[in-house]
């Protein structure tokens, strides 16, 4: 078969198959992309190997969503074609996934489980073939095999295999290998050894392509020990039954295609006809609405469960008081900050945890130097305002275990922190402004079609883009501002201005609501996007959103319509509300005048963003004006020339 044709395989199965329009789509790029590697590297797209898919991984730095897509649309293809997937075998996971701690001794997920066992059954066979017989003096020999393993592979892999052996020596009697000097050595070369972005990246159980690969198979164990079901031997009914017990959620059917690939080579329950059926009727369910797509949000006592802290403290009840009263009063609930907040405090916290339990310190003995030795570490890889965060999150969990003297926020904490800023002198990550010239040229380009863009589509998407733009400039807004404006929200004014309702923001937490003003372009903007939705039968009542796009929705169409613009820069949600501000300090207005119009409640930032604007209106510019203008005249002496001349008096006599 000719190589044209065999590539012509991996299309047909695409094309051939029952996936949405959208996932067929985007499975045909990341296939024909896939081609194109295979071109380059002289090898079949449907005969690759998993050396293949590294090589293309340490070619260089790729975008991350770049590396999913292509790898999503091999894994489907060489599935449908009974195939074992290169580009999802274990060595390619560890090339991109990688460990770079693994000191932990638990709690291990099943997946990180499964590489180290791997680890240990590749140092056992590697001993089989070199005649290795285990000792006392393990440590050398450790060190040739990883020394082996660092000429094929990454930091990461190196560095999960070193504790896999040396979990597998504990567990035949033999001292830690973690350690040992030339273990160490090797590790350190490793690791200084350039390598790109893809390769030996730290694996972060918190991760989001984590979360979708190895969460959903974890709940499902759970799901089936509760009702007594062996996974290994569950059957379509089971499936469904736990899929009926999560709607309604959007992830619902996008779960039977990951559990599928979790149960490739075995019997798999998600991939019967019936389950694929459901699969099918949920999606046009929740494309047409009778189903809501909704997103689980945590409980409060679900964040405060990430920090392992007891719901209820045992305390001393003082004289006249009853323990109920006092439990009533003192329950830490976290409601002083969001519960999206608390999550990443909750993260924050647990990566802490993993790293204070692997070197085997009781929380209550945790003290000023263990922080500043983590941040010490975490310094290397973050930037001072990643790692304020950190502390953050350190400060929260520290509280809810009931630390008086929080270490975290110590002073001298706070002292490193602020050398690190002054060693480094970051500056804030700063995007464009999109000033009002800008937003005329982006006006004006929005009415054109876009490549392979339906005329519908133009229009519908051209409304939208002017619409967004109108706002975010008006009103200086950040990114969740318009993204979660409603048609309910927005007020006309008797000349034909408008209002839009902002119900709560980063600066208003509890929620107390402010307005903010829009231009009569802008609510002619609105008028006319509502009009195209309701005539394209879009839902467009009071409480249906305005744009329809979430945060990283409208951080998508403005880049797109400015790279279409032809606008150069880095340009994002607050592209706009930097703009506007600088328009503000332009045409004269205050510093508090600009805050109030940004909703802001620190001069930081909006200093930040006019920093430059500003230096004409200092004393000094003002103080030159009125010379030119004849309103002030330059009073006083010079002396420096007449010194010098007495100078030369004395000495010379002229």
């Amino acid at each position: 078969m000719a190589k044209a044709e065999r590539d012509l395989i991996g299309l047909r199965v695409i094309r051939d198959s029952d996936l949405a329009e959208g996932t067929k789509g985007s499975y045909v790029r990341g296939w024909r992309r896939w081609e194109d590697i295979c071109e380059q590297s002289g090898v079949d797209a449907v005969d690759a190997s998993w050396e293949d898919v590294v090589a293309w991984l340490r070619s260089g730095p790729m975008d991350p969503q770049y590396v999913k897509n292509v790898r999503n649309a091999v894994g489907f293809v060489y599935r449908a074609l009974d195939k074992a997937s290169p580009a999802h075998d274990r060595r390619v996971q560890a090339e991109i996934y990688g460990a770079e701690r693994f000191g932990l001794e638990e709690p291990y997920d099943a997946v990180t489980w499964g590489r180290l066992m791997q680890a240990q059954a590749d140092y056992k066979a590697w001993c089989g073939r070199h005649d290795a017989v285990g000792s006392r003096e393990n440590g050398e020999q450790v060190a040739r095999y990883l020394r082996e393993l660092a000429g094929e592979y990454g930091y990461a892999h190196v560095q999960m295999a070193s504790v896999g052996v040396s979990r597998y020596l504990e567990g035949e009697g033999f001292p830690s290998t973690n350690q040992h000097p030339a273990v160490l050595a090797v590790l350190t070369e490793c690791r200084q050894r350039p390598s790109n972005k893809s390769a030996g990246r730290p694996w972060n159980p918190h991760g989001e392509g984590v979360q979708v690969q190895e969460r959903w198979p974890r709940q499902w164990e759970r799901w089936c020990a509760s009702e007594g079901i062996d996974p290994g031997e569950a059957s379509p009914a089971d499936a469904l039954r736990y899929l009926a017990g999560l709607e309604p959620q959007r992830d619902a059917s996008r779960r039977v295609g990951v559990l599928s690939k979790w149960y490739e080579g075995q019997r798999d329950p998600f991939s019967a006809p019936e389950v694929l059926e459901w699969r099918k009727e949920y999606a046009k369910k929740v494309k047409d609405g009778s189903l809501p797509a909704l997103k689980r949000r945590k409980s409060v006592g679900e964040v405060l469960a990430l920090f392992d802290v007891a719901s209820e403290e045992v305390v001393d009840v003082p004289v006249g008081l009853t323990r109920a009263e006092v439990a009533r009063v003192g329950k830490v609930t976290g409601r002083l900050v969001s519960t999206e907040t608390v999550e990443k405090y909750g993260e924050e916290w647990a990566r802490f945890r993993n790293w204070f339990e692997g070197r085997a310190i009781p929380v209550e003995r945790l003290g000023v130097w263990h922080v500043l030795v983590y941040v010490d570490e975490l310094s290397e890889t973050l930037k001072v305002a990643s790692l304020r965060s950190v502390l953050n999150g350190l400060c929260y969990g520290f509280n809810l275990h009931g630390f008086d003297q929080n270490p975290a926020a110590s002073e001298k904490v706070a002292a490193r922190i602020k050398e690190l800023a002054m060693e480094r002198k970051e500056k804030p990550d700063q995007l464009d402004p999109i000033r009002l010239a800008d937003l005329e040229v982006l006006v004006a380009s929005a009415a054109e079609n876009r490549p392979h863009e339906k005329s519908k589509q133009a229009v519908l998407r051209g409304a939208t883009d002017v619409t967004m733009f109108g706002m975010q400039s008006d009103g200086l807004l950040r990114g969740n501002e318009c993204a979660s404006a409603k048609w309910k929200h927005i007020n006309t004014m008797p000349d034909g201005s408008g209002s839009l309702f902002i119900p709560e923001s980063k600066t208003d937490r509890f929620g107390v609501g402010e307005y903010t003003y829009l231009s009569k372009r802008t609510m002619g903007w609105l008028h006319q996007l509502r009009h195209l939705k309701e005539a394209f039968g879009i839902p467009a009542g009071l409480e249906d959103s305005v744009l329809g796009l979430g945060v990283n929705g409208v951080s998508n169409h403005i880049r797109a319509a400015c790279a279409y613009a032809g606008l150069e820069g880095r340009f994002g949600v607050r592209s706009c509300r930097i703009g506007m501000a600088q328009e503000l300090a332009l045409a004269g207005f205050g510093l508090s005048m600009i805050m109030q119009a940004g909703r802001w409640t620190d001069p930081k930032m909006p200093r930040y963003y006019i920093r430059e604007l500003k230096v004409h209106e200092s004393a000094v510019a003002e103080l030159h004006r009125m010379i030119a203008k004849g309103h002030h005249k330059v009073y006083g002496e010079a002396k420096g020339y007449d010194i010098v001349c007495a100078f030369h008096v004395l000495k010379y006599g002229r």
